[in-house]
């Protein structure tokens, strides 16, 4: 079974439960159910491919590890994109390279501890 297929079967067979939980700081929560992940990431890949995105298209990704990141990895791949990964702790000149290298047509950028860097 493909990501796609087990969140596809996920949000059949346990559309309102909770899929992740993302601390937002502060002691706040957000909840995802199966349901809202999917809703999220087809509202994203939709957006990508309003944007031109074909298939196979590589689109980056940078963010601290979270929900949201999980989210929009899926709608890449809803898009039929390739997610191109870059971890946050990578400086500007390695990401330029990674971005060039890799010919990613996108970059989304998340959250993020140090934006300087």
């Amino acid at each position: 079974m493909t990501p796609l297929q087990a969140l596809a079967q996920r949000r059949s067979q346990h559309g309102d439960a909770v899929a992740f939980v993302q601390p937002l700081g502060g002691g706040e929560l957000r909840e995802y159910t199966w349901k809202q992940v999917d809703e999220e990431a087809r509202k994203i890949a939709a957006y990508l491919q309003s944007q031109g995105m074909k298939k196979g298209d590589h689109v980056a990704l940078v963010s601290k590890n979270c929900a949201e990141w999980i989210i929009t990895d899926v709608a890449i791949w809803m898009a039929g994109g390739v997610s191109v990964p870059l971890y946050p702790t990578l400086v500007a000149e390695t990401v330029r390279q990674i971005m060039e290298h890799s010919e990613s047509k996108f970059l989304f950028v998340g959250k993020l501890d140090d934006w300087d860097m």
